[in-house]
């Protein structure tokens, strides 16, 4: 995969684009953390990316400001789906409690890598358990053992399906979205396993195991 750095501007607000060139036929286009993301292929030029930018630009500016809004201050995590006050103490051992509101948690380090680490801790506590679920509902039409968990901070994935291997490999960043849509990213990478393309096959199978996964996918990408 190939990745460019570009920049656009949508009434006079500056934004940067990230364009992912892989095997794609079509170009998809999302907002992840006010940036816009092209997903495309090596044949689609610069001025056709941005003909569709400005084509979509008002539906891309709202989910931007939308973002926007709800981008956290330094004492709040988003846990869950949730926002949760987050309350940091200076120390050298990672320490980390959690109450129906608010995480208060000991760490040396600075309010970005903090968070990467209690969303670590959470995400090996709730995922497996996510996964283990997931699986027994995946197997009541299709036979598959317990995949390999991997769990680890990503910064383009939410999850990705190693089929050769027999392994999962989860976004730990997953823990911030609620869990039926942690839930629908699992049931996308279980139906890797006997899907290994996005063909009309694949969805045939995803939407039998998880029925609102187009509501679930919409939800994730406007969150």
């Amino acid at each position: 995969m190939k990745t460019e750095i570009k920049e656009v501007t949508l009434q006079q607000q500056n934004i940067k684009v990230i364009i992912n060139r892989k095997n794609n036929k079509n170009t998809y286009i999302k907002v992840v953390d006010g940036n816009i993301i092209v997903n495309t292929n090596k044949y689609v030029s610069q001025s056709d990316i941005e003909r569709l930018i400005h084509q979509n630009q008002h539906k891309i500016l709202k989910i931007i400001n939308k973002q926007m809004g709800q981008k956290l201050n330094s004492n709040q995590i988003r846990y869950l789906g949730k926002i949760y006050q987050l309350v940091l103490t200076s120390g050298n051992k990672l320490e980390i409690q959690k109450t129906s509101n608010a995480f208060y948690v000991t760490s040396k380090y600075d309010y970005e890598k903090t968070v990467d680490l209690i969303y670590k801790k959470e995400a090996e506590n709730v995922l497996p358990k996510l996964l283990s679920e997931c699986l027994t509902e995946f197997n009541k039409y299709y036979r598959k053992t317990p995949p390999k968990l991997i769990i680890r901070k990503m910064t383009r994935r939410y999850g990705t399906c190693y089929y050769t291997k027999d392994q999962i490999c989860l976004n730990s960043h997953l823990m911030k979205y609620d869990v039926d849509v942690i839930k629908y990213v699992i049931y996308h990478e279980l139906v890797h396993f006997i899907r290994h393309d996005h063909s009309k096959n694949f969805y045939a199978s995803l939407q039998l195991v998880c029925p609102n996964y187009k509501e679930l996918k919409k939800k994730l990408n406007n969150f």
